[in-house]
C-alpha cells in the first residue's frame, strides 16, 4: 500500500484526525501510517490518536528505523507549534496529489458563487485538499460565503500548508491565479514538448494552451509569442544556405521566412489579432 493509497483510504472512511493528532493534515498522518505498517504492525490510526509517538512494540512505529530518521520525527512530532512541524515535514516530503486529484474530480462542471466566483476549479481542488487534510470535510459553500476562512470555521489555516501564508495570501485574497499555476499547472494545459518539432507545429499542437494562456495572464503570453518568433528566426537561420568561402557575405538582418503571426494566422481564426497590434475579444475565443 502506497502512501498515497492511505490518503485516499482515510478519506473515504471520513476520518478526521483528532486526539492527539488533531490538526494534522492526513499527508503526515499517511506518513505516520505507512511506517507504522512498514514497522510489522497492522493499519491502525487510534494508537497515534492516544499518543502520536507511539514506539512500534506498542503498535505504532520507531522513529530511528524510518528513512527520516529520528531527528525528522522528533521534529514533527514533538516540541514546535503545529505550523512549524507541517512545514518541517513538507521540508522533506513533496505534496501528495492523490486528494487534490479526487477533489478536483468531483467538481468538474460545477459554478461557483459568492466570493468564490469565477474561481479556477484546480484553486477551489487545492482548498478543499486542505480543508480535507486539516480535519475539516471539504465544503465550497464554507468559501462562498468567506473565501478567507480559517481551519477553526471549517476552512483552512494558510500557515499549515505545504505552500505557506504568502501563497494563499496572493491566490485567494488577491486572486493571482498566476502564481497558483507556477506551482500546479492547469489541468489539461500542459505544453507539449517533442523532440525536433517546428516552432510552427509547436503552435498548432499547443493553440489551446496558448489561447488559455492569453486569457489567463496576457504579459506572459505576450513574452511567450516574442520568445517564439525568436526561436523562428533561429529556425530559420540554421536552415538557410551557409554563403561560399570565396566570397565576402554580405551582412543583413534575418527575418522569418514566415512571421509567427502568419503562423497563428494559419490557424483559421481571428484568436491571435493582438500580435498585429490588435485586440482580442474573449468572447469570442473558442475554450
Amino acid at each position: 500500500m502506497t502512501k498515497a493509497d492511505i490518503i485516499v483510504k482515510l478519506r473515504n472512511s471520513i476520518y478526521e484526525p483528532k486526539g492527539d493528532i488533531e490538526g494534522y493534515p492526513l499527508e503526515i498522518v499517511a506518513e505516520m501510517i505507512y511506517n507504522q505498517v512498514k514497522q510489522g504492525n497492522p493499519f491502525g490510526v487510534a494508537v497515534f490518536e492516544n499518543r502520536r509517538g507511539t514506539p512500534k512494540d506498542d503498535l505504532g512505529f520507531d522513529w530511528d528505523e524510518t528513512s527520516e530518521g529520528k531527528d525528522f520525527w522528533q521534529k514533527v512530532l514533538s516540541g514546535d507549534s503545529l505550523g512549524s512541524k507541517i512545514r518541517h515535514f513538507y521540508g522533506t516530503h513533496q505534496r501528495t496529489m492523490a486528494v487534490y486529484e479526487y477533489s478536483l474530480s468531483i467538481i468538474k462542471g460545477i459554478d461557483f458563487d459568492g466570493e468564490i466566483e469565477g474561481f479556477p476549479h484546480e484553486v477551489v481542488a487545492m482548498m478543499m485538499t486542505e480543508q480535507w487534510n486539516q480535519g475539516n470535510q471539504p465544503n465550497i459553500e464554507v468559501f462562498e460565503k468567506e473565501k478567507i476562512t480559517g481551519g477553526n470555521n471549517g476552512g483552512f489555516t494558510w500557515g499549515r500548508t505545504p505552500e505557506g501564508e504568502e501563497f494563499w495570501t496572493k491566490v485567494i485574497d488577491d486572486e493571482n491565479w498566476v502564481v497558483f499555476y507556477e506551482k500546479y499547472p492547469k489541468e489539461g494545459s500542459t505544453l507539449t514538448l517533442k523532440k525536433d518539432i517546428s516552432v510552427k507545429e509547436f503552435m498548432k499542437v499547443n493553440k489551446t494552451t496558448l489561447q488559455d494562456l492569453e486569457k489567463r495572464n496576457k504579459d506572459v503570453f505576450d513574452l511567450t509569442v516574442t520568445l517564439l518568433t525568436q526561436l523562428q528566426l533561429l529556425e530559420d537561420r540554421q536552415k538557410a544556405p551557409k554563403p561560399k568561402a570565396k566570397k565576402k557575405a554580405k551582412k543583413k538582418t534575418t527575418k522569418p521566412t514566415k512571421a509567427v503571426v502568419d503562423i497563428i494566422d494559419d490557424f483559421g481564426d481571428d484568436d491571435f489579432d493582438f500580435a498585429k497590434g490588435g485586440k482580442i475579444d474573449l468572447q469570442d475565443l473558442d475554450f
